[in-house]
């Protein structure tokens, strides 16, 4: 929770935000209010620097985290279901895993920005990178698995540099810290997140092929790929709910909970004979 970070400030790590903590200042109000009891461990310019990051937060700006502590900001203020963030979860797929000779075919988004409803742009629209940016530039927070290093320099390549949003959690590595190592496929089968029988075996290469099925003119190809994109997509917004919640509990913290369920995917179709059929060869 933001507010009652104090990690951004300069010469302020972990154990010092602890000592803060421990003496009963929770947030940035609690400080501020009672600086001559923290005036030791802030001094002057970090609390003149607070001050300015209290204003700035009102105006929607936001302070600057190590991408090791952005999941703090999955939830802040007062408002709102996850309170002053604004989330968008991303997942893409693509002809191939290097961005020198293959293309993004779809993006699945679902967050904030798209009112919690699955969304999945195609790369036959047209206008599907400007309306990618305008859904990034209504977010605060970006959700992935494995985002740095494969969707966002995978999309930067094909888009040019977007404008990301400030914060970043890469689910990959907070789950990898609390123990759920591995791929999202398993890290959803060990936490319960089970798809549909015939889904299950659709990964990255079984949507290269699903890909090409569809430019063949290949009924439900299309479809089955968006399914699996969005089932992908949205189950990013459970697993960080949970990160969270354990994250904040590892450090002790009292800050509220996330309570945010991923959308149902029930009503989007898909093909499970063609699945079946290729995954046979």
């Amino acid at each position: 929770m933001l507010t009652g970070t104090f990690l951004h400030l300069p010469g302020i790590g972990p154990v010092k935000e602890k000592k803060l903590w421990n003496s009963g200042v929770e947030d940035w109000d609690g400080a501020l209010s009672h600086v001559h009891t923290t005036h030791n461990i802030l001094g002057d310019q970090r609390t003149l620097q607070l001050k300015e990051h209290r204003e700035s937060l009102g105006n929607g700006t936001l302070p600057s985290l190590a991408s090791s502590h952005q999941w703090r900001a999955l939830r802040f203020g007062p408002q709102g279901p996850t309170g002053g963030s604004r989330w968008l979860a991303l997942d893409i797929e693509t002809t191939g895993l290097d961005s020198r000779w293959a293309q993004v075919t779809v993006v699945g988004l679902c967050g904030h920005a798209t009112d919690f409803l699955p969304v999945c742009l195609s790369c036959e629209d047209p206008d599907w990178k400007t309306k990618l940016t305008a859904f990034l530039d209504d977010t605060d927070v970006l959700l992935t698995f494995n985002g740095a290093s494969f969707d966002k320099p995978f999309l930067d390549g094909e888009c040019g540099a977007l404008r990301w949003p400030q914060y970043h959690v890469d689910l990959r590595f907070p789950l990898k810290s609390l123990g759920y190592q591995g791929g999202l496929k398993r890290v959803q089968q060990v936490l319960g997140h089970i798809r549909d029988s015939d889904l299950q075996d659709v990964d990255g290469f079984m949507a290269v092929r699903l890909w090409r099925e569809h430019l063949r003119g290949t009924s439900g190809a299309l479809e089955t790929l968006i399914r699996y994109c969005l089932e992908d997509t949205v189950v990013l917004i459970d697993l960080a709910a949970f990160a969270y919640d354990q994250l904040k509990a590892r450090i002790d913290r009292p800050w509220p909970a996330v309570d945010l369920t991923a959308p149902s995917l029930d009503s989007l179709p898909y093909d499970p004979g063609l699945v079946r059929r290729l995954s046979r060869f």
